[in-house]
C-alpha cells in the first residue's frame, strides 16, 4: 500500500511540472514590470561564470532610456524638454551649425522661437549671419553675444518678416559693406510684414556699421535694421551705442535707416548714443528717412550723438535729433505725431548747399499740401546745429526744425526747454549761435518754412505753452523778443526744471524755481 501511495505522489508531481512547462499565459522570462528587479539572462549568467563583463539590462519603459536617447533639457525653461517649436543656441558651434543648416522644417522659423541658453563669444572669428529669412521670435533670454565682425550686412538675419527680437545684448560687432548700395543693420538688413516688427529689451553696445562701399543708390543703414517696408514698428526698452559711416548718399538712423509706408511707428524707453557721418546723408537719432504717411510716436527717449554731412554746391542733406527727413505723401494716418518726455542733446553740421539741421527734424515736410501735425511735450532740446549759408549755400538750421513745410498743420509745444546754439554760417564744433534769430516769429523753432503759405501767409500754426529758452539777448546785449509762449530762463536753472523717472527718462518739465 505504501508503495502504491509513493508511486501516486510521484505521478502527480510529474504531471504538475509538465502543465507548468506548457502554460502559454506565463510572462516571458526577459520581461518585467516597473516594480520588478532586473532579471539576469542566461547569457549574463554565463558571462559571469566565464569571467566576462556583465552588462546592465535596461527595460524599454525605463526612465533611464529617455535620458540617453532624448535631446538635452533646455536650461532656460527650468529643465523642461523644449517642444518642437523651440530651437536652442548655447555656443558658437550651435550658432554656426544653425546658420549653415537653416530651418530643418523649411518654414523660415514661422511660429518658432530661437533661444539663447548661454553667453556667446566669437572672439576674433567672423560670425555667420544666423538666418536668411526669419519669421519667428529670437529670444536672447538675457544673454550677450560678443564679437568683432559678421560675414554679411547683418548679424541676426538678412530679412525679418513679422518677427520679434527681444532680451539680448549684441556687443562689439563691426558690420562692413561688401557690396554697393545694400541695406544694413546690426540685427537685420530689412524687415517687412503686415503684423509688424517688435524689438524689445535689446542692447546694441559699441557696434559699427561701415558703409564705405556704399557709393550709389539710396540705401538705409540703421543700428537695428537698415530698412522697414510697409510694416508697423514697435520698439521698447532699447539702448544702442556706436557709429555709422558712409561715403555715398544714404539714409542713416540711430535705430532705422528708412521706414516706409502708412504704418505707425512707436518708440518707447529708448537710449541712443550714435555718431552718424557721410556725404549727402539724411540722418536722424531714431530714423534717417520717414516717407509715406507714417505717424511717429516717441515717448521717453535719451538721444545723443554727432551728425556730420559733407557736400558741395549741388548737394543736399537733412540732420535731426529724432528724424533726418519726414516727408509724407498724404495726410498722416492716426493723427499728429508725438514726441514726449525726451532729452535730446546732439550736434549736427552740414556743408551741403541745401543742408538742414535741427533738434527734432532736419526736414518735416508734407509734399501734397495737407497737414502733418506734431506735438512736442515735456522735452529738453539742446545741442549745436550749423549749416552753410551764403548766396549759393541755402542751408537752414533751427532749434526744432531746419525746414518745415506742411500746410494747414499745427506745431504744438508744451513744457519744452530749448537750449540750442543755432548757426547759419557753419563754424564747425566752435559754432557761435546766431541768437538774433530768436527774435523772429519762428524764433529758432523753425529755420525756414517751405510751401506752407496760403495767399501769402503762413498756413501752419505754432502754439507754445510753458516753454523756455536760455538765449535771451542779442549779440549787442539788447533783450530779444522771445517767441510767443516762451519765457527766458537762466541756463543754470534748467537742471532743476527737469524731473526724471527711475530709468533716467524725463517725467516732467516744470517752471523754474523762484529766487
Amino acid at each position: 500500500m505504501k508503495k502504491f501511495l509513493a508511486l501516486l505522489l510521484a505521478f502527480c508531481m510529474c504531471t504538475a511540472v509538465l502543465v507548468a512547462c506548457n502554460d502559454d499565459t506565463d510572462v516571458p522570462s526577459d520581461s518585467r514590470s516597473e516594480t520588478d528587479e532586473p532579471q539576469q539572462t542566461a547569457e549574463q549568467t554565463e558571462n559571469e561564470t566565464d569571467g566576462g563583463k556583465q552588462t546592465e539590462e535596461i527595460p524599454e519603459d525605463s526612465d533611464d532610456t529617455d535620458e540617453q536617447t532624448n535631446a538635452p533639457a533646455d536650461t532656460d525653461n527650468g529643465g523642461e524638454t523644449p517642444d518642437s517649436n523651440t530651437v536652442s543656441i548655447g555656443s558658437v558651434a550651435d550658432w554656426e551649425a544653425l546658420a549653415n543648416s537653416g530651418d530643418p522644417d523649411g518654414a523660415d522659423f514661422s511660429g518658432k522661437t530661437v533661444k539663447l541658453t548661454a553667453n556667446i563669444d566669437f572672439g576674433t572669428a567672423t560670425a555667420t549671419t544666423l538666418f536668411k529669412t526669419f519669421k519667428g521670435t529670437f529670444d536672447g533670454c538675457g544673454f550677450t553675444v560678443v564679437g568683432t565682425a559678421a560675414n554679411r550686412m547683418s548679424l541676426v538675419a538678412n530679412a525679418l518678416e513679422n518677427a520679434t527680437v527681444r532680451n539680448v545684448t549684441l556687443s562689439g560687432f563691426k558690420i562692413a559693406s561688401p557690396v554697393v548700395a545694400p541695406q544694413s543693420g546690426v540685427i537685420a538688413m530689412t524687415s517687412a510684414g503686415d503684423e509688424g516688427l517688435t524689438v524689445e529689451n535689446v542692447k546694441i553696445v559699441n557696434c559699427v556699421i561701415d558703409g564705405t562701399n556704399v557709393t550709389s543708390g539710396d540705401p538705409g543703414l540703421g543700428m537695428l535694421v537698415g530698412q522697414v517696408t510697409n510694416s508697423p514698428v514697435t520698439v521698447r526698452n532699447v539702448e544702442v551705442s556706436g557709429s555709422i559711416t558712409t561715403q555715398g548718399s544714404a539714409n542713416l538712423g540711430g535705430l532705422f535707416g528708412v521706414l516706409t509706408g502708412s504704418c505707425e511707428s512707436v518708440f518707447e524707453s529708448i537710449k541712443v548714443d550714435v555718431d552718424l557721418e557721410g556725404k549727402n546723408i539724411w540722418a536722424g537719432g531714431v530714423i534717417g528717412y520717414l516717407p509715406g504717411t507714417s505717424r511717429l510716436t516717441v515717448n521717453k527717449a535719451v538721444i545723443k550723438g554727432t551728425y556730420s554731412s559733407t557736400g558741395n554746391s549741388g548737394s543736399s542733406c537733412a540732420l535731426g535729433g529724432v528724424v533726418g527727413t519726414k516727408n509724407n505723401t498724404a495726410v498722416a494716418t492716426g493723427g499728429a505725431s508725438e514726441i514726449k518726455n525726451c532729452y535730446i542733446d546732439v550736434k549736427a553740421y552740414s556743408t551741403a548747399r541745401y543742408g538742414r539741421a535741427a533738434g527734432i527734424a532736419g526736414v518735416w515736410h508734407k509734399s501734397s499740401g495737407s497737414a502733418d501735425s506734431i506735438t512736442v511735450e515735456n522735452c529738453y532740446v539742446g545741442g549745436e546745429f550749423s549749416v552753410y549759408r551764403s548766396e549759393n549755400m541755402l542751408g537752414q538750421a533751427g532749434g526744432l526744425f531746419g525746414e518745415y513745410g506742411s500746410c494747414s498743420s499745427a506745431i504744438t509745444l508744451k513744457n519744452v526747454i530749448l537750449k540750442a546754439a543755432v548757426d547759419q554760417t557753419y563754424m564747425g564744433s566752435d559754432i557761435v549761435a546766431d541768437i538774433t534769430k530768436l527774435g523772429t516769429e519762428k524764433s529758432g523753432i523753425i529755420g525756414n518754412s517751405f510751401s506752407t503759405k496760403v495767399d501769402g501767409a503762413e498756413s501752419h500754426t505754432v502754439s507754445a505753452t510753458g516753454c523756455y529758452t536760455t538765449i535771451v539777448k542779442a549779440a549787442d546785449g539788447t533783450d530779444l523778443t522771445l517767441p510767443q509762449g516762451f519765457a527766458a530762463v537762466d541756463g543754470g536753472a534748467v537742471s532743476g526744471m527737469i524731473k526724471y523717472d527711475t530709468n533716467g527718462f524725463i517725467s516732467e518739465v516744470t517752471a523754474p524755481a523762484a529766487n
